[in-house]
């Protein structure tokens, strides 16, 4: 084989090669970039549920029913956990609304329930912010 040919077949097989790095490079991008557009959807759902907790946290001792939406909010949020300390946030949320449902009249769990609706949204609102500054699409 002559040398002209050793160099053409090795410079075919290092292009071959830069192709097939470009090509996987734009695949784990392109996966990356789906992944943050689900989180930030996921963290904007998880202000949804806050908020609508803190709405009818607010009206648990006058109305019933807010018990009812308050506990269907929870447990969306309770499968939305996307950041670290939320789980625990959330799990804070749970155990004193736990306590909150056997005595509405319980005024102790509501400062505490509020604080932890206040820390979920505020882990979520700052990643929010973190992800629209680090992804040029979003900003």
């Amino acid at each position: 084989m002559k040398l002209k040919n050793k160099l053409t077949l090795g410079l075919l097989f290092l292009f071959a090669l830069i192709l097939f790095f470009g090509g996987l490079a734009i695949f784990y991008i392109n996966r990356l970039s789906s992944d943050e557009e689900k989180i930030l959807k996921n963290n904007q759902e998880t202000l949804l549920y806050s908020n609508n907790m803190l709405n009818a946290l607010e009206d648990i001792p006058n109305k019933f029913v807010t018990i009812t939406v308050f506990e269907q909010n929870l447990e969306k949020q309770e499968h939305n956990i996307t950041e670290p300390g939320e789980g625990d946030a959330t799990q804070t949320v749970r155990n004193h609304f736990d306590i909150l449902k056997k005595n509405a009249a319980d005024s102790a769990q509501y400062p505490v329930i509020r604080r932890a609706l206040f820390k979920i949204n505020e882990l979520n609102e700052q990643a929010i912010i973190r992800k629209k500054w680090s992804c040029p699409k979003h900003g």
